[in-house]
């Protein structure tokens, strides 16, 4: 995560969390950030002190069952399809 104020990188860190939480000094002021992957989809969220100043939030929706079977079954089709039948050579 890189987190850039006025053009100019305030913080630089990878990390194998599913959600980043760092505090920001910007001026006299420390922010605190939440940005990352829930169980809603993508968030991120900026805090002064305990005060919500500013949140996205952006759902991702997932597969179900009845999406996922046709993929699988269509997969199973083109396995066996390519071995049995020898069509990559």
């Amino acid at each position: 995560m890189t987190i850039w104020v006025d053009g100019e990188v305030v913080f630089s860190q990878s990390s194998w969390k599913f959600i980043c939480e760092q505090d920001i000094n910007v001026g006299s002021e420390t922010l605190a950030t939440r940005f990352g992957w829930a169980k809603r989809g993508f968030i991120f969220e900026v805090f002064d002190g305990d005060t919500l100043v500013a949140s996205a939030d952006y759902a991702m929706k997932s597969l179900g069952w009845k999406q996922v079977l046709p993929l699988v079954l269509l997969g199973m089709v083109l396995g066996f399809s390519v071995e049995h039948f020898n069509l990559l050579g």
